[in-house]
């Protein structure tokens, strides 16, 4: 079991590393009750990959020792082992669609603390599965992800529609890249009215926006 664990966690590391390590994604949302739209920053570094997995290390390793393990697929089996509380297999079920999530979330809420021993505090994802976040000083942070519809473990009353998602590298100063837009709304004017118009590069005014790079 340990052994197709490793091969799981090494595979699902490289499209980590692919799609989200060392990037910024906002998430452009509109509440569904009070129709307010609103959005987040988030941030993936290497150190994020390890509580993703759901797996604990018998020996201490740090996460970025754990992500260049995985990486390069020398994470031993040996090292490794389940969560005694089955929330590892879980994890690992979900954790591919959830590399993704730049192009397929769905919704955005606040964690309504329904779990114990859970702490985190927006949760990004569909009715399938999400991430949660904590926020630092500027960027909300992945540390966790859960296999259940986010509806079920939100606020209610914060429920929101994802409209658009963009991405950057962390060491962009503008969001350079649409990955989802809802093709109903008018980008340029939703992000004059949330005040964002330096943070993102004017080039996607034009439309089609999905996928525009330029």
């Amino acid at each position: 079991m340990e052994k197709e664990i490793v091969k799981k966690v090494c595979e699902y590391a490289q499209i980590y590393d692919k799609n989200l390590k060392g990037k910024n994604i906002m998430f452009i949302f509109e509440n569904m009750v009070n129709r307010e739209i609103d959005y987040i920053e988030t941030e993936f570094l290497a150190n994020n990959y390890k509580h993703l997995t759901g797996i604990e290390c018998k020996e201490k390793i740090e996460p970025i020792k754990f992500y260049k393990l995985c990486i390069n697929s020398k994470l031993s089996y040996k090292v490794i082992k389940q969560k005694d509380n089955g929330t590892t297999k879980l994890k690992l079920e979900v954790l591919p669609q959830l590399l993704n999530i730049a192009k397929n979330a769905k919704l955005v809420a606040n964690y309504n603390g329904s779990k114990i021993n859970l702490y985190t505090e927006k949760v990004i994802g569909n009715v399938r599965c999400c991430i949660g976040f904590v926020k630092n000083d500027k960027y909300y942070l992945p540390n966790t992800i859960l296999k259940q519809d986010i509806r079920e473990i939100s606020q209610f009353e914060s429920n929101c529609r994802i409209i658009a998602i963009l991405e950057k590298m962390l060491k962009q100063k503008q969001y350079d890249k649409v990955t989802y837009i809802n093709e109903k709304i008018d980008l340029k004017k939703i992000v004059s009215k949330l005040k964002i118009d330096e943070k993102i590069i004017n080039i996607f005014y034009e439309k089609p926006l999905t996928n525009n790079k330029k």
